[in-house]
């Protein structure tokens, strides 16, 4: 059967973790989005950073071979909800970790008014649904 595929870590901690300003930034996105950790905000940031490494790669790309490829990469973006069918890889390199982090469930509950309470009480609501 063979042996199963090494999974790779999802997160990357910060290069310079004992930045003050950096940490204040990450205490803010944590309370804003009700994270638990940050590890899940470093997920994040490494999933964006992922993807805005492919679109750095496709705008690097032959014309002939971009437009086979970019298309692929928009349509799953826009899949998640993270830009618009017609947008283009700008829109992809303009996006931050406060956009990736409003499609979770949790914040979309929040913003939606089901929550009554703080945003950390979304973490149950999502857990009894």
């Amino acid at each position: 059967m063979g042996d199963p595929k090494t999974s790779r870590r999802v997160w990357q901690k910060p290069k310079r973790p004992l930045n003050y300003d950096l940490i204040m930034d990450e205490l803010k996105t944590l309370g804003t989005f009700g994270l638990k950790t940050k590890r899940e905000l470093w997920k994040t940031q490494t999933e964006l950073s992922r993807v805005r490494l492919q679109a750095r790669s496709l705008l690097a790309l032959r014309q002939d071979e971009r437009e086979r490829k970019e298309p692929i990469l928009m349509q799953s973006l826009s899949k998640i909800g993270l830009v618009n069918e017609d947008s283009t890889l700008d829109d992809v390199l303009n996006l931050q970790v406060t956009d990736l982090l409003s499609r979770r469930l949790q914040t979309i509950a929040q913003k939606n008014s089901i929550l009554k309470l703080h945003i950390k009480h979304g973490r149950q609501l999502c857990m009894d649904i």
